[in-house]
């Protein structure tokens, strides 16, 4: 589509959704370096289809190794970047060996993970994929509950901008823009087949690159690891719909692709300055310094709470109650001295959550309960040899099976 269609991608890519830029990661990590291993994988195999050279090859991987790191799925997208060279006949088995040695270089952390902690990686893995087939079309999250019937069935909705309301229903406003990019999608895969004979082979590779991506990020935020929609594994979708987009409708409909996009910009810039409302949560900052303040340093979170330890610089450990993603903050936590249990107000309806009070109570322990905003502290348990990393494991055991008989 040339310099006009790259501007109008940079311009419906700045300005994404509402989900993209808070739930979905554009503000949280990791999934704000999902979309940039993504474009900079298939940037990289565009350059490499270009000219073949040992840097550009040598870069590919080791992105490729490095992406890894915040989730294996980036693997299928680097899949689909080394098919698109195979096929193009970009590859020897020199080159091969290049690849393969970069890669296994930027996913060396990884690997020495592995062998410090033999297997963690698979054993996760494993875990995670028992307990979302077992619980196939289950949300874990209740506080998602309303936004996990919005989706279910049409996963893509949120990320392309439509917004759920109270009653299942979707903003207008969102809907049309997110419209815009479907239709942006179907022209694309419907001319690339049609017009494959008469459009330049590198622009026939770029939009193939593109096609192929945003394919893995659909199947991905479709199934992923639990075989559910998951609209957070589909953030690349947005950008790589912004480009295919622009391209598709810069060719065909050159007199209202100005007009189009433009609408769609400001009406995003307008969605993004006038957010929905959401309940006001205190600031993490604010409990952690509440927590050091205590000297309350390990502990077990009511959700996924790894944000604490990435903002606190890991001054504060805080393992998730029903799982556990990364086993040394699970050592780390067993072996301290004095643990703590945070939780919001609204992870009480959490079953995990019931369960933990419910054999504390049980068992007789007390403990002090520290108020920091919608945060509520357990700690000083006693004894505190009863919340040992057995005790944890009997929590995990009957939430499960509470999940599973539901």
């Amino acid at each position: 589509g040339g310099t006009r269609a790259g501007l109008f991608a940079g311009a419906l890519a700045a300005l994404p959704s509402n989900y993209v830029f808070e739930r979905g990661g554009l503000a949280q990590a990791p999934y704000c370096g999902y979309v940039v291993y993504v474009l900079l994988c298939g940037l990289l195999t565009l350059r490499v289809l270009e000219k073949p050279t040992g840097m550009r090859l040598g870069l590919l991987g080791l992105v490729g190794g490095l992406s890894a790191w915040g989730s294996l799925l980036h693997l299928a997208y680097l899949a689909v970047c080394v098919a698109a060279l195979y096929f193009r006949g970009a590859l020897d088995r020199k080159k091969n060996y290049l690849l393969v040695a970069t890669f296994l270089l930027g996913l060396s952390p990884v690997l020495y993970g592995n062998v410090a902690h033999p297997g963690v990686t698979v054993r996760q893995l494993g875990r995670k994929a028992y307990f979302s087939l077992t619980l196939a079309r289950r949300y874990a999250e209740e506080e998602e509950e309303v936004q996990a019937r919005s989706y279910r069935s049409l996963p893509l909705l949120q990320v392309l901008g439509a917004q759920p309301l109270k009653d299942g229903s979707f903003s207008l406003p969102g809907s049309l823009t997110g419209a815009v990019l479907v239709a942006g999608l179907l022209g694309s895969v419907f001319g690339f087949w049609k017009e494959r004979a008469d459009r330049p082979a590198d622009a026939r590779h770029a939009e193939a690159v593109a096609l192929g991506l945003a394919g893995v990020a659909l199947l991905v935020g479709i199934a992923g690891f639990t075989l559910q929609p998951v609209a957070r594994y589909q953030v690349p979708l947005y950008p790589l719909l912004s480009i295919l987009t622009a391209g598709w409708i810069s060719r065909k409909f050159p007199r209202v692709a100005l007009p189009a996009v433009a609408a769609v910009v400001l009406v995003r810039g307008f969605m993004l300055a006038v957010p929905p409302a959401h309940p006001a949560r205190t600031p993490v900052e604010k409990v952690i310094e509440t927590l050091l303040g205590n000297d309350l340093r390990f502990g077990y979170g009511g959700g996924v709470m790894y944000d604490f330890n990435f903002r606190s610089g890991e001054k504060v450990v805080l393992v998730a109650l029903d799982h556990s993603r990364y086993e040394p903050y699970e050592q780390e936590v067993a072996r301290a001295d004095r643990i703590f249990y945070l939780y919001r107000l609204d992870q009480e309806r959490k079953p995990v959550h019931q369960v933990f009070v419910e054999k504390l109570a049980a068992k007789g322990v007390r403990y002090r309960v520290l108020e920091v905003g919608d945060y509520r502290v357990l700690y000083d348990f006693d004894p505190r040899s009863a919340v040992s990393a057995e005790f944890v494991s009997e929590v995990r055991r009957e939430f499960r099976q509470r999940k599973l008989s539901d």
